[in-house]
């Protein structure tokens, strides 16, 4: 997975939880929210993968294990961000059916 497909999933994905915020939170919460997850995936990536500094460059290990690292957070954070989604819209509807229940008696 490259930088920008692991954005527009994060894009995506925030754009799902944060559906029924107000447009300036939103754009607030969003912002911090995704440098938030970005900061921690290089963090997490480059404290487990990186280990020597013998040159500028990364060698083949670390590489691929850079890429190994950010595939799982991304795939991981997708599946966070789809069950807090589906979790979100049960909460929605049960607060629809009680309201339909309560406006019935």
């Amino acid at each position: 997975p490259s930088l920008l497909s692991f954005i527009l999933s994060l894009i995506s994905m925030l754009k799902t939880i944060y559906s029924n915020t107000t447009r300036t939170s939103m754009h607030c919460s969003f912002g911090f929210i995704f440098f938030s997850m970005y900061n921690n995936l290089v963090v997490r990536c480059f404290d487990g993968c990186v280990y020597s500094f013998r040159s500028k460059t990364l060698d083949k290990s670390e590489t691929s294990c850079l890429e190994n690292c950010a595939g799982r957070y991304i795939k991981m954070t997708q599946r966070v961000g789809l069950r807090f989604a589906e979790h979100q819209a049960m909460q929605q509807k049960k607060a629809a059916d009680a309201a339909a229940a309560a406006g019935q008696m």
